[in-house]
């Protein structure tokens, strides 16, 4: 068996720092990373490895774990208040996504076009399956932390939406 991860979704995506427990693929692997990367960030590497040591990768990952949950709530009440009557919001277990389930005259690849002309960034459901099941569902990303620019694309989405439901 081969682990393998990288701190970049916990600490940096900028490190450039990873690890891995080869186990028995251990000489493949060290040849693998040779012939791709030649030299480590050695600097990058010291400073994750003294956070390690220090103990502080584990009051970090406590905090991140509180802001990234206060983000998918906040994103969560916004859609709540915004969105037409009728919408209904799932957030995955251990997700940074929250899954919208909208009035059944919307279409979700719809407000998708408008919200990317509008710079809104959001997951047509019509993707998430080769029926029609999921047309009327949009996935939103609650990984940027909640501020005022998030939550006024939230309020241009309901707009969007709201356009269809009249329709």
């Amino acid at each position: 068996m081969l682990h393998c991860a990288s701190f970049s979704k916990t600490l940096s995506p900028g490190l450039r720092v990873g690890w891995t427990l080869p186990g028995r693929y251990a000489e493949r692997v060290r040849r693998l990373k040779m012939d791709s990367t030649v030299a480590s960030p050695t600097l990058n590497q010291a400073i994750v490895a003294r956070f390690l040591k220090e103990g502080a990768f584990d009051r970090h990952l406590r905090r991140l774990r509180t802001a990234l949950k206060n983000q998918v709530t906040n994103m969560a009440l916004a859609v709540a208040r915004y969105f037409p009557e009728g919408t209904r919001i799932t957030a995955p277990a251990g997700g940074l996504t929250l899954w919208v389930e909208l009035d059944r005259r919307v279409d979700g690849l719809k407000v998708f076009h408008e919200a990317r002309r509008q710079k809104i960034s959001i997951f047509p459901g019509a993707i998430c399956s080769t029926t029609d099941r999921y047309r009327n569902c949009i996935r939103i990303s609650c990984g940027y932390p909640w501020d005022e620019h998030v939550d006024a694309g939230i309020r241009t989405l309901a707009d969007i939406i709201a356009v269809q439901c009249r329709h």
